[in-house]
């Protein structure tokens, strides 16, 4: 069931309140007060008006309480103010765009042990087939080069410019599955593609992840990060609504990595 209204109790000296609707934010915390589901105004927020109170007057409107110290609702404040936004939209913009990754990790199961043995294996293997595939593009990204050691692809729904993936050519499950010598050619071409991903995009830093916890073939995701990005103390959770990038972009920004792959 979507829940179309967040009831964000902010728990502070002077009981401040946000209440955000779908993609809309209402401020309660400058003159607006909930008392039992009910709206009573003290003075005229500069983000409402009669029809937000019609709506908030409603009771057949699934909600979600959440209770925010001080600390978290300033840092909520300072975040959304680099955006021009309140807290209300900012936190309202998380909860939608987060929502999906957070899932991901709370509910997710694992496989059925036997299709992950058959996956460590081989045995019908994603990664193996993209490896495998002639065609440059996929649901999943666009092949920018075939390197030594693994084939490189630009996401074709990155939570960040420049997102890619380098898939090994072998199908192992761990980087020291390989030989002494591949694991150095892996991490050799796993480094050219870093550096090259940070020329074109000018991030502040890159993170490399070698996770495979859905599929067990040993790759790496090249995520670039920049400075004002939502989660700077840690990884970036995937973010749900976000658009596939068009063919020409696709073919635009491959160039540039290309380029720059070539360059040293």
């Amino acid at each position: 069931m979507k829940c179309s209204l967040f009831v964000l109790m902010l728990s502070s000296a002077g009981s401040r309140k946000l209440l955000c609707k779908g993609g809309k934010a209402v401020n309660l915390s400058k003159g607006l007060r909930v008392r039992n589901q009910k709206i009573s105004r003290a003075s005229r927020s500069g983000r409402s008006n009669d029809s937000d109170l019609r709506f908030f007057r409603r009771k057949d409107l699934p909600k979600i309480e959440l209770e925010l110290d001080d600390q978290i609702i300033e840092t909520l404040e300072t975040f959304a103010s680099r955006q021009n936004r309140n807290a209300a939209e900012f936190l309202a913009w998380g909860v939608s765009n987060y929502t999906r990754g957070f899932l991901m990790m709370a509910l997710g199961e694992w496989m059925p042990r036997d299709q992950w043995d058959a996956l460590r294996r081989g045995d019908g293997c994603p990664l193996c087939d993209a490896i495998a595939s002639p065609d440059l593009i996929d649901a999943y990204g666009y092949t920018v080069i075939d390197l030594p050691m693994g084939r490189l692809r630009l996401n074709n729904y990155p939570d960040t410019p420049g997102q890619c993936t380098f898939i090994c050519k072998q199908h192992v499950c761990e980087p020291y599955h390989l030989s002494s010598a591949d694991q150095a050619a892996f991490f050799a071409d796993l480094m050219r593609v870093a550096q090259a991903l940070e020329k074109v995009y000018q991030p502040i830093k890159m993170n490399l992840q070698i996770l495979g916890n859905t599929i067990p073939h040993l790759h790496c995701h090249l995520q670039p990060r920049y400075h004002g990005d939502f989660a700077p103390n840690g990884p970036l959770a995937p973010i749900s609504e976000k658009l596939p990038l068009p063919l020409e972009e696709f073919k635009a920004q491959s160039a540039r990595i290309l380029a720059a792959l070539t360059s040293f």
